[in-house]
């Protein structure tokens, strides 16, 4: 059974969407909230699968901010987060999905969709619209790797697994994948022997 924290300042929207999941077998809400602050302290004690989540909170923490404070809590009991929103902006989009949402629907979208949305979010998919996703390719392709980005792959190049990778730099091993994704992405490899030949061309790192 998935178990869904709505959070969303429009209790009467909190009300349709749990209708909607109360006829599904596997999927119960757990919790329903207004304040991304209050969602906090529910996600951390663990029980919550995956988060419904407005970018719009009203007063206090928004939803981007609720999302990137996701990642403070332990990866065991950490719930995934889908936004579900009126597209606000592309930026606004784009920020959600950078803090670690695993997606983006608008309010628009139906329930099924939403369902959809959920259940992938759980399993670790991400579910973006495709020209979101294209959008998000384009922009990780033309922005420069991060200073820890470049830390890893100097690691790398070294010859470091992902597992020695985490110890060097105190993260997860899931962590430096998700890091070593990014780099692929911006340097336009497919894996890590493509991107350290990328970087040495590039004089990003040294070889040998």
């Amino acid at each position: 059974m998935l178990k869904i924290m709505l959070v969303d300042d429009h209790a009467v929207l909190r009300m349709g969407l749990e209708a909607v999941f109360s006829i599904q077998d596997d999927v119960s809400v757990v919790a329903s909230v207004g304040t991304g602050e209050e969602a906090l302290q529910i996600a951390s004690r663990g029980g919550v699968d995956v988060c419904i989540v407005d970018l719009r909170l009203g007063e206090g923490m928004d939803g981007v901010s609720f999302i990137a404070a996701l990642r403070g809590i332990d990866e065991a009991i950490r719930p995934k987060a889908v936004v579900f929103s009126t597209f606000d902006s592309e930026e606004d989009v784009f920020r959600a999905i950078e803090a670690g949402a695993y997606g983006y629907l608008s309010k628009q979208s139906s329930g099924a969709e939403l369902l959809d949305a959920v259940r992938r979010a759980a399993s670790g998919e991400s579910c973006v619209p495709p020209e979101i996703a294209e959008k998000l390719r384009q922009r990780d392709a033309h922005r420069p790797l991060s200073a820890r980005q470049l830390e890893i792959l100097s690691y790398l190049a070294v010859g470091l697994s992902n597992k020695e990778i985490g110890q060097r730099v105190f993260v997860c091993e899931d962590t430096v994948k998700t890091h070593l994704r990014t780099i692929y992405k911006r340097l336009g490899a497919k894996d890590r022997v493509e991107a350290l030949r990328i970087a040495a061309e590039r004089g990003i790192v040294r070889l040998g």
